[in-house]
């Protein structure tokens, strides 16, 4: 599945940011909707599942099915810090 390459790498960038910290489907949809309002909240917040699961089948980030809330791995931190 092709996926939004700005995205993923934005979610990446939120999660490396605060590494120790976990952020719930809903956080990481409020703060990419800061830097794109031309979606709906709830098509935005479609997309940023849609990419979580991918980064969770990457295992770039853990995402907790129960409680949809996401953490950067190391592989994911090594990702992002290789892209700045």
């Amino acid at each position: 599945m092709e996926l939004p390459l700005a995205l993923s790498d934005e979610i990446l960038k939120i999660l490396a940011q605060n590494y120790n910290k976990t952020y719930s489907l809903e956080d990481l949809t409020s703060i990419i909707m800061l830097t794109d309002n031309t979606c709906s909240e709830v098509e935005c917040q479609a997309k940023v599942l849609d990419v979580l699961i991918q980064l969770d089948d990457d295992e770039l980030i853990v995402l907790n099915p129960e409680t949809d809330e996401s953490s950067i791995t190391k592989k994911g931190v090594i990702k992002q810090t290789i892209k700045i």
